[in-house]
């Protein structure tokens, strides 16, 4: 009979029962009342000198349909998101729902980059499709990070600066959207002046070349020509008189 407890292993609990630490989602109804809740994460890393970043996420639901969706809707499709993010994180992470449409999150022991490893993650993860009420739904993402030391020692300076990148994520990326509006029209732009130049400067070749197979005008050729006769001093060189004496 083999013995399991050599190996660390409960023989009354099978691997299926064997029981995993999974995180759990809060409720808060504010930002505030998420500083306090980091609050108590951060005395855990002054103690132990762990790491610790704070996410917060914007949800904005971005429906199929026209119309905006129900409040029955919106609320199980938070709850579809909730679970979908729960199953994203750690079991040591802590994740909370912070009002009506934003989650709050706290990465333990983790610094800047694996918060942007763990943000790109979840921007993949969490967009959706979501299947609610017989809808197809998609959500639009706003996330803002801080690092503990680096952006705040306390909850509050940690929720402020995460709300703080969140708006200037909102400002950069309004930007980006038109500064490439801009890049691309005035590209349109030059490609056209390109095009028109490049026509104007191909027909003055074609207009000079044309005029070099023809010869002088008529008219040019008889002036010439009658100077000639008028003045035997004058010879011409290319298209212009030159005096070379009397005979």
């Amino acid at each position: 009979m083999k013995d399991n407890t050599l190996s660390g292993k409960n023989p009354a609990c099978g691997p299926a029962e064997r029981p995993t630490l999974r995180a759990q989602l809060q409720l808060l109804e504010d930002l505030p009342a998420f500083a306090a809740l980091l609050d108590r994460q951060l005395g855990h890393c002054r103690r132990h000198g762990a790491r610790a970043t704070v996410l917060l996420i914007t949800v904005d639901p971005q429906a199929g349909v026209a119309e905006a969706p129900s409040p029955a809707t919106l609320k199980a499709l938070l709850q579809a998101i909730g679970a979908r993010l729960l199953g994203r994180v750690r079991g040591s992470d802590v994740v909370a729902q912070v009002g009506e449409r934003r989650f709050g999150l706290v990465l333990m022991d983790a610094g800047r980059a694996e918060a942007d490893v763990v943000r790109a993650r979840l921007h993949k993860a969490l967009c959706g499709p979501y299947g609610v009420d017989e809808q197809r739904l998609y959500v639009a993402l706003r996330m803002g990070a801080a690092v503990y030391r680096e952006a705040g020692m306390t909850g509050a300076e940690l929720a402020q600066a995460a709300e703080g990148a969140q708006r200037s994520a909102d400002v950069l990326g309004l930007a980006g959207a038109a500064g490439g509006r801009q890049d691309l029209s005035r590209r349109g732009s030059s490609a056209a002046d390109a095009g028109i130049g490049h026509q104007q400067h191909a027909g003055q070749q074609q207009t000079q070349q044309g005029q070099q197979r023809a010869g002088p005008q008529p008219g040019q050729q008889m002036s010439l020509q009658t100077r000639q006769r008028r003045e035997p001093g004058w010879l011409v060189h290319g298209d212009l008189p030159v005096q070379t004496g009397c005979y």
